[in-house]
């Protein structure tokens, strides 16, 4: 039997979330019944994004897909551009099944002439206008979500195809890790009996880091042992980018001793393992939160605002700790009760790495992906 060839379709211009599941579920894809080809930004070779992609032997496309925040002559000009590129790939390649991972990449699909080529929308964030989406969600045969607070953003409840994110992060970097986490504590300093509190994501306004820092400035005095606070990631480029601030902020408040930024990391694994709790402050809804999933598998324990999707994955507090968006108040407290208590800290990670396990793992998802995949095609 022929394979089926799915064309995946991916506009971002750096690797997050998004990217790097869908990198996963290319690389588990049964490649004996599926054809995976990716079209995606021209950003994706300085994003990684390609990079990863040759390595897992995986066709691309580029295509100079741009944002389409603010419509102005630029962008529409480059959208017809994209049209006609992806119009080109379709024409060379035989597509069964379009994949759009992106918002911006359903927008794209939708604006092709109607074929018998089978389309999927995996949604996964809140950026798609309501009003577009009702206008042409018939265009799409299948529409997944990875959330239900995502899927019931878009007024789609009891009948919504719910595929959560999913990750291998212990299977795929802890047997190549060789203590890379003592690496860390070292290149830092950090000493066996400081507690290490984290934060993973993009430095920018929405989620939450300087209430992070100012609930980490509240527990300083009251800590009975040394805390530091390690920020992963950055906010160069994007919208809302606090970076320059925070770390000017830091300085203000002399807690540059204490406070670490380490810039965007590819792979995260080893800050993770570093850590022993991982703060998710986000102040904006959140469709997801594939870092809490990896932290929990991680055995790292998490606390995480109440903003849609960490409520969905945080469902009782034998998992993580939920506290209000903007509340720094009680973000402190939640992070004194796990650096005061650490065997409820153990009985935590102990009780989320099993569920993450059971609930979030990649495999789930490829397995469930694959079904839909499968069906479609015999639909066709």
């Amino acid at each position: 039997m022929k394979p089926i060839t799915i064309l995946f379709i991916d506009h971002a211009s750096f690797l997050g979330g998004s990217q790097i599941a869908l990198l996963g579920h290319l690389r588990l894809l049964d490649k004996n019944r599926f054809r995976p080809i990716v079209a995606c930004s021209v950003q994706a070779e300085s994003s990684g994004l390609a990079e990863e992609l040759k390595k897992l032997s995986i066709p691309y496309y580029l295509l100079p897909m741009d944002r389409l925040k603010i419509v102005n002559p630029v962008v529409i000009k480059r959208f017809i551009e994209s049209r006609r590129a992806l119009k080109k790939i379709l024409a060379s390649e035989p597509i069964d099944i379009i994949f759009s991972n992106t918002v911006r990449a359903m927008l794209l699909t939708a604006s092709l002439p109607s074929k018998k080529i089978r389309a999927i929308w995996y949604l996964q964030d809140f950026t798609f206008p309501k009003i577009l989406f009702r206008l042409f969600r018939h265009r799409a045969d299948k529409i997944v979500f990875n959330s239900s607070a995502v899927a019931g953003f878009y007024g789609i409840k009891e009948t919504a195809e719910i595929v959560h994110v999913g990750s291998d992060i212990m299977n795929a970097h802890l047997p190549a890790s060789g203590g890379k986490e003592e690496k860390i504590r070292g290149i830092y300093g950090f000493k066996d009996d400081e507690l290490i509190v984290g934060y993973i994501g993009r430095l920018v306004r929405s989620k939450g880091v300087y209430e992070l820092l100012d609930a980490y400035e509240k527990i300083l005095p009251r800590m009975d042992r040394q805390t530091k606070l390690l920020l992963v990631g950055t906010g160069r480029d994007q919208n809302g980018d606090i970076e320059t601030d925070l770390i000017d902020r830091v300085k203000e408040k002399k807690l540059d001793k204490l406070v670490i930024f380490t810039g965007h990391k590819k792979n995260i694994f080893p800050y993770l393992r570093s850590m022993d709790v991982l703060c998710f402050p986000s102040l904006a809804p959140e469709s997801f939160g594939l870092v809490i999933i990896e932290a929990m598998m991680s055995n790292v324990a998490v606390i995480a605002t109440r903003t849609g999707g960490p409520e969905e994955i945080i469902r009782d507090e034998s998992i993580g700790l939920l506290v209000r968006p903007g509340d720094v108040d009680e973000l402190a407290r939640a992070i004194m009760v796990l650096a005061e208590d650490p065997e409820l800290r153990q009985a935590i990670t102990d009780c989320a790495s099993v569920y993450a396990a059971e609930n979030y793992s990649l495999e789930k998802m490829n397995d469930k992906l694959e079904k839909i995949y499968l069906a479609l095609a015999e639909r066709s």
